[in-house]
């Protein structure tokens, strides 16, 4: 049977996000919904629109790119226990950012790497989205003795001195 691709309007009644998370292919997420077509052309294996985390580990286990509200990817694997073949119980989902041409995987949550922090500082400013405001600490490190930290919303710079 040939694959049904839907369209513009199809994807539109699709849901895009389940548990926060931003599911990027419509077409993945009508399937884990709806089941994926078997050779007679019922189809099988759905769970539905209402349960987003069963809904989350469906499309993750069909290889659907997560991406978090922010924009960072989200590892296949983390909703969906390939070896166990089902649902992921706790999930704690893994980051994946970007570091020149390396992946940093980053548990959710946690602190990114300076390295990551950067690289993605570096990505926003070609996108010619404007930087994060920072401030200037001394540091130990090589050159001028200075590094730029990102400051918590709402706190200027000149407080700092």
């Amino acid at each position: 049977m040939a694959r049904k691709i839907i369209d513009e309007e199809e994807a539109q009644q699709v849901p895009s996000t389940a548990n926060g998370y931003v599911l990027v292919n419509p077409e993945k997420v009508r399937r884990a919904a709806e089941g994926s077509p078997t050779s007679e052309g019922t189809p099988t294996g759905g769970v539905g629109y209402e349960d987003e985390t069963a809904l989350l580990a469906q499309y993750d286990r069909l290889g659907g790119l997560v991406r978090t509200s922010e924009g960072r990817k989200v590892k296949t694997g983390s909703f969906w226990d390939f070896k166990a073949n089902k649902a992921i119980a706790k999930p704690a989902p893994v980051l994946l950012i970007k570091v020149g041409d390396e992946e940093v995987e980053v548990p959710e949550g946690e602190p990114l790497p300076i390295e990551a922090q950067a690289a993605e500082i570096l990505a926003d400013s070609k996108k010619g989205k404007a930087p994060k405001k920072t401030a200037k600490v001394k540091g130990k490190g090589k050159g001028k003795g200075k590094t730029a930290v990102e400051l918590p919303e709402g706190q200027d710079e000149a407080a700092d001195e």
